[in-house]
Parts: structure tokens; C-alpha cells; sequence
């Protein structure tokens, strides 16, 4: 490890391995309860290293790509929905807990409400 402004850089010869592996631990357990500090452990780096490399390699926070992986995964369901299936029950399902924040990050991330994604993916018109 090389210093940094008064903290260690993790060398970025594995970073990228590294970042790839916790990406994947992240979206296997997106819809449950995520601890970076076991993300972190699980691809042998402390929780400030981890920070470090996903900024470095990726430009966000593990917390943010696992926001976005979330949010991702919730599209892909809206956009072929199970019968029966809901927003509500999608967004719980892909790790969100709260549900009142769940339609503006979707909004900022997609352009359109949950609610029209799935409208949409069912054929039916979404209310202008």
C-alpha cells in the first residue's frame, strides 16, 4: 500500500478483481440486508479500502453501486412482471425498505415512475 493524503491507498494492481467480486457479492444479496463491512471481508479488504477502490474504479460508493444494482434489478422486473406482481412487492423484494423513497430514486434513475414502467410492460397506458 502506498500513503495518501494521510491514509493508505490499496494498490490498484487487484483493485479491479477486487471490485468485480464485491460487485458480485452485491447483486446476489441485493434484496436482503447488505453489510460492506462483510462485503469488505468477504473480498479481503477493510471497509475504508473497499470505499477507496470502488470511488477509484467505479466513481461511486459501495453504498451507491448498491443503490444502483438495486435499482436495476427492480427495472428488469417491472419490465416483465410475474402475475400479480406489484411495485410494492418488487421494491421490497430488491432490498428497498423504504417504500416512500423508492418511486423518486426510480424517477431520477429512469426517467419515469415504477408505476409506468410496469403499465407499461403489462400494455397498458401510463396516466400522463
Amino acid at each position: 500500500m502506498k500513503e495518501f493524503g494521510g491514509l493508505a491507498e490499496v494498490a490498484p494492481r487487484r483493485s479491479p478483481d477486487r471490485v468485480q467480486r464485491a460487485e458480485a457479492i452485491l447483486n446476489a444479496q441485493a434484496g436482503e440486508t447488505v453489510s460492506l463491512g462483510a462485503v469488505a471481508a468477504g473480498v479481503g479488504l477493510g471497509l475504508r479500502s473497499l470505499q477507496i477502490v470502488f470511488r477509484a474504479t467505479l466513481g461511486v460508493s459501495p453504498r451507491r453501486r448498491l443503490a444502483q444494482i438495486r435499482l436495476d434489478q427492480a427495472r428488469a422486473r417491472l419490465l416483465d412482471p410475474a402475475p400479480g406482481e406489484t411495485v410494492t412487492s418488487i421494491a421490497l423484494d430488491c432490498g428497498f425498505t423504504h417504500l416512500g423513497r423508492f418511486p423518486g430514486a426510480y424517477l431520477r434513475a429512469f426517467g419515469e415512475l415504477p408505476s409506468q414502467t410496469l403499465k407499461r410492460a403489462r400494455g397498458c397506458a401510463a396516466p400522463e
